[in-house]
C-alpha cells in the first residue's frame, strides 16, 4: 500500500553505499506510476528515499534525467518480457508476432506512467544543456528481429516494422486512455478477449499462420 504523502516521515528506502542512484530510480518509479509525469519531482523523490534534495541532482542532473534513467529501466524490463515470453513459444513467425504484441501491451497496461515516458515527446535539455538519450528506438530491436521472418511480396520491412508498432501501440494508448471502454461489457475478462482477437488479426494476412487462425478465418 502506498504511504500516506501527508506524513511527517518520509518513506526511505534501504540502499547500500554506492548504491543510491539504483534507489533513487526504483523510487521514481515508484512515485511516476502514483502521481504520474506532471506531479514528479527530484524534492519528492528524495524525501522517500530520506536523502537530500540536492542527492538526485548529482546523479541525474534534473528531472528530466532521473525520467530518462526510469525510461531506460523499463525498455530493458520491456525486453526482458518479451525473450522471455517468445522462449515458450513453439509456433512460427506469425505466433512469435502475436506474442510480442501481447506482450507489449501488457507491459503498457501493467506500467502505464511508466510507459508514456518511454514513449513520449522527448525529455528537455538538463541545465547543462545535455539532452537525456531517449531510449524508444530500443524497444525497436525485438519487433524488428522478428519481423525479418516474415516475408511479403512487395513490402518491405521497414513498412511492416511501422505498421506492426503503429498497431501495438496504438491499441496500448486506446486502453491507457480508456477510449475502448464502450467495446467492453464485462470488465477485465472482457478487455483480456478483446486484446486477444485484436491481437488474432494482427497475422491474418501473414504467411505461416498457425492453422488454429486459418481455421477461424
Amino acid at each position: 500500500m502506498l504511504s500516506d504523502p501527508s506524513s511527517s516521515a518520509p518513506t526511505k528506502v534501504a540502499y547500500h553505499h554506492g548504491d543510491l542512484r539504483s534507489a533513487l530510480i526504483s523510487t521514481g518509479e515508484a512515485l511516476l506510476e502514483e502521481q504520474g509525469a506532471p506531479g514528479f519531482t527530484l524534492a519528492e523523490c528524495a524525501r522517500r528515499a530520506g536523502v537530500s534534495k540536492a542527492a538526485p541532482a548529482h546523479h541525474f542532473g534534473n528531472m528530466h534525467g532521473l525520467l530518462a534513467a526510469i525510461a531506460k529501466k523499463g525498455v530493458d524490463e520491456l525486453a526482458e518480457r518479451l525473450e522471455t515470453a517468445l522462449a515458450l513459444v513453439e509456433g512460427g513467425p506469425a505466433e512469435r508476432l502475436r506474442c510480442v504484441a501481447r506482450v507489449y501491451v501488457d507491459f503498457a497496461l501493467d506500467r502505464p506512467e511508466r510507459f508514456r515516458v518511454m514513449f513520449g515527446p522527448p525529455l528537455p535539455a538538463d541545465q547543462y544543456g545535455k539532452t537525456p538519450s531517449a531510449p524508444n528506438d530500443c524497444a525497436l530491436y525485438v519487433l524488428e528481429r522478428e519481423i525479418a521472418a516474415i516475408q511479403l511480396k512487395g513490402v518491405s520491412q521497414r513498412a511492416i516494422a511501422v505498421f506492426v508498432w503503429s498497431f501495438v501501440h496504438g491499441l496500448s494508448m486506446l486502453l491507457l486512455d480508456h477510449r475502448l471502454v464502450r467495446l467492453m461489457k464485462d470488465g477485465q475478462a472482457d478487455r483480456d478477449s478483446l486484446i486477444e482477437d485484436t491481437v488474432q488479426l494482427l497475422s491474418f494476412s501473414l504467411p505461416g499462420r498457425d492453422s488454429s487462425a486459418t481455421n477461424a478465418s
